[in-house]
């Protein structure tokens, strides 16, 4: 269908500190404060992607795509070793692939609010997913509204802000495909009880915390009412005779959020009984500071180990993610054919990371490895080099002045993020500043290339040797040695981010 420019700009169609010196101080305080000068971009090639254009655009597309509750098991990353997501990983090849991404806090309004306003938590205020950003925030500019007042035909399908903290007017275009979490299937079960089998009552009312969440298994139930599907169906409907351009476009995913549910086609793909179980150390908590068990659920764990359910987990998330590349590549290969194919930059993100049994801990926030790194890959039409891979610490709030600073838009002086031009352009450029991660109020992560150290608000610390420790089974922070390399971690973080005691308490979330 013909999408003209009949919707005018704004109107919405619905489809359905110690010893710093001062030059340490500055750099730090450039670096939490920093306006982006100079930017990337981005281009794709399908199941054969969108090929690579001799120059960039003056005022490309972009196309943002934002992954839901994703663990790094891509095969581009050297994930899980029985995953299966050979479009993500084409994707990647394509363009620049950050090794190192991480979200700016694991939970996701606070994360998505980051993402889409380029500032940090402690600078929004919004720290847990009941945290209104457009009350708390009112006058801060959306990467959406910048773009919609800059003269882009603004698309959004699929889930981008969290919850019901959306902004309707920023969108030309506003493809409401409503989310369906529970599907039918043939799965045994007891009445009122998760399809998996284990001895919990049903609760919540669609709330993420109610135990129906804490489900996964295979559904019979036709593929055209699943999300996904509808999402990206509504979207390359739009695709096959063109748009108005410029235009930014959002696909926010459904999955792989729990439950896990996959078509039973795809789950079948999965060997349950010999699927490969993530590495966990029996003694991984003995070294653990207090404040860290505020944030983990081990009985959850050990119900679904003694409910012999671990397997059978990990091969339904393993589908839903599969589930989730096959969407990416529809949406992917209609790009391909639509006449947008060579001036369009292409971006692909999680919203933050997932444990399945990792620390003994199962979902999100948490401030180890498993709910920080994210998958994120960037291609630009004149700019990133096919198969290009960067291991610099990034994250995920610099993707704002980076699309600014690709399209050629005034930079926008609130971003608090980084162009990620520079990497793009070359990605064995070193960038001296980490990327930080936050966890509620007061509670911080700080991650380089080699250190991932972590900040309580009541002063418990873990470090980690990141090249020598992946698992994160060794805490090094009680080692005397390692008090330089804390205290410089440390620095990295405003003093006013960390409360003067332990009087911020952990919240549910």
């Amino acid at each position: 269908m013909s999408q003209e420019p009949c919707v005018p700009p704004g109107a919405v169609h619905d489809v359905s500190a110690n010893d710093e010196t001062e030059s340490d101080l500055m750099k730090r305080r450039q670096f939490i404060r920093n306006v982006s000068a100079g930017a990337a971009g981005l281009a794709v090639s399908p199941l054969p992607f969108v090929q690579k254009a001799n120059a960039q655009p003056t005022h490309p597309n972009v196309l943002f795509i934002l992954l839901e509750d994703a663990p790094n098991w891509f095969g581009c990353l050297g994930g899980h070793p029985d995953t299966m997501t050979p479009n993500i990983d084409e994707l990647a090849n394509r363009g620049c692939l950050f090794t190192n991404a991480h979200c700016a806090s694991p939970i996701c309004n606070p994360s998505r609010t980051a993402l889409l306003t380029g500032q940090y938590p402690n600078t929004t205020g919004v720290f847990y997913n009941d945290d209104d950003w457009r009350e708390i925030i009112p006058n801060v500019v959306s990467m959406p509204r910048y773009f919609l007042d800059h003269d882009y035909f603004t698309v959004r399908s699929g889930k981008v802000y969290h919850g019901n903290f959306d902004e309707r007017e920023v969108w030309n275009q506003y493809i409401d495909a409503k989310a369906t979490h529970n599907l039918p299937g043939e799965e045994p079960y007891l009445p009122g009880h998760p399809w998996n089998g284990l001895n919990y009552l049903l609760e919540g009312d669609g709330d993420a915390t109610g135990t129906q969440f804490f489900n996964w298994g295979a559904t019979d139930a036709p593929e055209a009412i699943m999300t996904d599907f509808r999402r990206v169906r509504n979207l390359n409907e739009m695709l096959q005779d063109g748009m108005r351009e410029p235009f930014l476009m959002f696909y926010g995913t459904h999955k792989a959020h729990f439950p896990a549910i996959a078509p039973r086609r795809v789950m079948e793909r999965f060997n349950i009984a010999e699927v490969t179980l993530p590495p966990v150390n029996p003694t991984d908590l003995d070294d653990l500071p207090p404040s860290a068990f505020n944030f983990i659920e081990p009985w959850h764990h050990e119900d679904v180990v003694n409910g012999k359910q671990w397997h059978k987990a990990v091969a339904a998330y393993l589908a839903t993610i599969h589930y989730m590349d096959e969407m990416v590549g529809r949406l992917l290969n209609q790009f391909d054919h639509s006449p947008h194919a060579n001036n369009t930059i292409v971006v692909l993100v999680a919203d933050h990371g997932f444990h399945l049994g990792e620390k003994m801990h199962w979902r999100k926030a948490t401030l180890w490895n498993e709910s920080s790194s994210v998958i994120m890959t960037v291609l630009a039409p004149g700019v990133t080099t096919p198969g290009s891979v960067c291991h610099q610490p990034v994250n995920m709030l610099d993707l704002y002045p980076t699309l600014v600073d690709l399209c050629n838009l005034p930079a926008n002086p609130a971003n608090e993020g980084q162009s990620l031009r520079p990497l793009l352009e070359n990605p064995a450029s070193v960038r001296e500043e980490p990327s930080i991660m936050t966890l509620e109020a007061g509670n911080h992560a700080v991650i380089t290339e080699q250190w991932h150290y972590i900040h309580y608000a009541n002063g418990d610390r873990e470090l980690y040797d990141r090249n020598v420790d992946p698992q994160q089974w060794d805490n090094l922070a009680t080692n005397p040695d390692y008090e330089p390399i804390m205290q410089q971690l440390r620095d990295w973080i405003p003093d006013d981010w960390i409360p003067p005691t332990d009087a911020i308490a952990p919240r549910a979330r």
